[in-house]
């Protein structure tokens, strides 16, 4: 995957105004951590966004259509799996201040999105591969414990400070 140019810029709970969510939302509990996470984030008067991927061309009971959450399912994915829906090539073009990756087991289709993403600050689960996407990594999550991966950006987002 080719590095996009982007304005790389540090940012922590207090400094971003605006946060860009990318998620597998084909299992319902991870659909619900990751719309608990959202909620919190909105709750610091923040502007979220959240992109779920649905491994499934229709989508599932639990998902519930919300005005800063979209989706892309299998029908939205070429043959290349690139996602081309509307809703993935405008959350790509959107430049958040900061990206959060919930992509902990390495989706292909959420991590094309994250890495062409124009997100001025992009966090992610920690791999060797994936350097060049993200400009903050945290290490030692397990697949699929997005609750301890959750708490643990909170964390990070709120005692990083910028350098002076």
């Amino acid at each position: 995957m080719s590095v996009v140019q982007r304005d790389r810029q540090f940012f922590n709970l207090e400094t971003a105004n605006t946060f860009g969510i990318i998620f597998d939302a084909s299992d319902e509990a991870n659909y619900n951590r990751v719309s608990s996470f959202v909620r919190h984030i909105q709750s610091k008067n923040k502007i979220v966004k959240a992109i779920g991927f649905i491994n499934y061309k229709l989508y599932p009971h639990y998902i519930m259509q919300k005005i800063t959450f979209d989706y892309i399912t299998l029908k939205d994915i070429n043959q290349l799996m690139k996602p081309v829906s509307r809703h993935s090539l405008e959350f790509i073009q959107q430049d958040f201040d900061i990206l959060i990756d919930f992509n902990l087991l390495r989706n292909p289709i959420l991590r094309y999105i994250s890495g062409l993403s124009l997100a001025k600050f992009k966090i992610g689960r920690f791999d060797e591969r994936d350097k060049e996407i993200f400009d903050f990594m945290i290490q030692g999550i397990e697949d699929q414990n997005t609750a301890v991966f959750a708490k643990e950006v909170l964390h990070y987002l709120e005692v990083l400070q910028p350098k002076n």
